[in-house]
């Protein structure tokens, strides 16, 4: 151990050999004793302070100069100086969020089929095929009622306020769905995710009956709408039947 006086405090301290041979590699000599002798004496000027790399900035929200590290700066994400002042930013629509991080743009532009609007689409948007519409109700309605054959609804029609929207008489109630679903499915024969399905559906003219009422699962359900309904659907369109 090697003995050596804090130049700050004037105690004695010990140190390994090893911490003075690493300090004679960098060029220096161990001078205080503690962390806190060392701040002290950078406070009083004793020691010279770090050279500091980064930069001052000054908050866009409350015009505070603060400062960032170097690696801050060149990211270029620090504007504001607080957590307090970026949610002021927020209700001051300083920060844009309306398009896609420019570290992120791992998706594609895409247009709209109804309204050509052009909109930004996550890749994971992409490869579900989730990339056909813009994203508003009435563009999302229309591309789900086309791919069912049947024509757009009016505008008066879609996304109205719960109180005001007219449910169709043709759909089971809850009190049918419990006195009517059965304890397995029709098709496969699971007891798990069960729910009541028309057996001819309402968009070919179907009625909310207990002879057109069957039971089956979720995967059972999405097959029996993408490969009998919607072309029941689509054949009802065709004839020029009534479908809502």
């Amino acid at each position: 151990m090697i003995s050596t006086i804090c130049l700050m405090c004037g105690t004695t301290f010990s140190r390994f050999p090893a911490f003075h041979r690493h300090a004679e590699k960098r060029g220096t000599t161990i001078k205080f004793c503690s962390r806190a002798c060392t701040d002290a004496a950078r406070s009083a000027g004793t020691i010279g302070r770090k050279k500091r790399r980064g930069k001052t900035l000054t908050c866009e929200v409350c015009n505070t100069e603060f400062y960032v590290k170097s690696s801050q700066v060149k990211r270029k994400n620090r504007r504001f100086c607080s957590q307090a002042c970026r949610i002021e930013a927020f209700k001051r629509k300083l920060i844009d969020r309306t398009g896609p991080r420019p570290n992120r743009r791992l998706g594609e532009m895409i247009q709209c089929q109804f309204c050509s609007t052009v909109v930004y689409r996550k890749r994971s948007m992409v490869a579900r095929d989730i990339n056909k519409t813009c994203g508003e109700p009435a563009c999302v309605s229309a591309y789900g009622r086309q791919l069912w054959g049947l024509a757009p609804r009016e505008t008066a029609r879609i996304r109205q306020p719960k109180h005001l929207r007219k449910y169709r008489k043709d759909n089971f109630n809850s009190s049918q769905r419990k006195k009517w679903i059965d304890t397995k499915c029709a098709y496969c024969g699971t007891t798990k995710n069960l729910t009541l399905d028309h057996i001819i559906p309402v968009c070919a003219g179907g009625k909310a009956t207990r002879k057109n009422a069957q039971t089956l699962c979720g995967p059972c359900n999405n097959w029996k709408a993408e490969y009998v309904d919607r072309p029941l659907a689509r054949k009802q369109a065709s004839k020029g039947g009534s479908v809502s």
